[in-house]
């Protein structure tokens, strides 16, 4: 099985949004942002598709 899946670090994702991680961690806990994966124990990170999706629904939404 080749699992090929990329996984963004949520400094990457701050970068990416131009959002801190505070408005990160609430926009998901709100449901309002991808759902982070949880690796490797407590280690958390976003599918960087779903991410790319999300960012893309903004400006469709507008």
């Amino acid at each position: 099985m080749n699992v090929s899946r990329e996984i963004l670090t949520t400094k990457q994702v701050c970068a990416m949004t131009n959002r801190s991680v505070s408005t990160i961690n609430r926009w998901w806990k709100e449901r309002r942002f991808p759902k982070p994966l949880q690796y490797q124990g407590r280690s958390y990170g976003w599918d960087s598709d779903k991410v790319k999706a999300w960012f893309e629904s903004q400006f469709d939404a507008k």
